[in-house]
This record gives structure tokens, sequence and C-alpha cells, in this order.
């Protein structure tokens, strides 16, 4: 298995084996509020993605990695670049740091591994990432790595019964 060095973690591509993780993470209704999810995914579904994940970044448009403590070899999260646009040579960044890690450095390092990943591997010379305006932790998180508040989108995510402002951070 090849794994990208990052100082505190690795990253590394999806496998087959990822499927019960993501099966937790992406059910994880706590996580529902800031992200796109609006339905549990069943286990199957995510094994057959897991199964067929392509990592083709430039083409697909997306990369899943998974973050990797390199102390102990133990799973921390997911890092998705999304929306990438080789041709504008931006994407979008979320993590998502397994509640167990939090609080552990992992979210700035992996936020940092994305930053280098995408400048350095696939070329790109921007990135963002869209917050829900009242996350004031991941606000924290992304600016204490660098990005800066480029922007509000009003009423731009309906979440728990009501549209919440999305702030938009860019690097």
């Amino acid at each position: 298995m090849i794994f990208l060095n990052y100082g505190p973690l690795y990253l590394r591509g999806v496998e087959p084996t990822d499927a019960d993780l993501l099966y937790d993470v992406e059910n994880d209704v706590e996580a529902w509020p800031d992200s796109d999810i609006h339905a549990p995914y069943s286990r199957e579904m995510l094994r057959s993605y897991a199964e067929s994940y392509r990592a083709d970044p430039l083409s697909d448009g997306q990369l899943r990695m998974i973050a990797v403590d390199a102390a102990s070899s133990r799973t921390v999260g997911i890092l998705d670049l999304y929306d990438i646009s080789a041709l504008h040579g931006h994407a979008c960044v979320g993590i998502y740091v397994l509640p167990d890690c939090r609080r552990h450095g992992f979210g700035r390092a992996m936020i940092e591994a994305a930053v280098d990943y995408a400048r350095r591997r696939l070329g790109l010379h921007t990135l963002a990432a869209k917050i829900l305006a009242d996350n004031a932790q991941s606000i924290r998180l992304f600016t204490a790595a660098g990005f800066r508040v480029a922007g509000t989108l009003p009423a731009w995510h309906f979440a728990d019964g009501r549209y919440h402002d999305v702030m938009l951070l860019a690097l």
C-alpha cells in the first residue's frame, strides 16, 4: 500500500476494507447538518463504492483519501477534495475527523496535507472551504491553517428545518 507522508499523518487511497469506516462516517447524523447528506447510506452501497473507487481527481472532479496517524497506524479521518477544476486551478476541501481523534491536531494536519497535495501533486492554485456560519470551531480551524473569509452565502444551506448562512473561506 502506498502512503503519502505528511508529518503526523499519512494519506492513503480508499480501500474495500474501508466500507465499515465509510458507513460510520456517512451515517453520522450529528455531522449531517454540516454536509449535503440527508438520508442514510447502506453498508452494501458503501462497500460497492469502496470496491470500485477510482482515484482520478482531475478527471472525476473529486478525490477522497483516508487519513492515518503515522505514530499508531490508526485511521483518524477522511479528507475530500471536491469540485476540482483543472482548468481554473481550484477545488473545495472537506475533512471529517473521527470523534475520538478530535482536538489532537489531526484536523489541522489534514488541512495542511490537502493544501500541499492540491498544490504540489494536482497543480491547483486555490482551495476553498464552505462552512456553516455558526460552526465557529471549523472556521477557527481553517483560518488557523491560513484560509481567509472570502464571503458569505446567505441562506445557502438547509438543515434542521431552516436555512443557514455559509462562510466561504479561501486560500
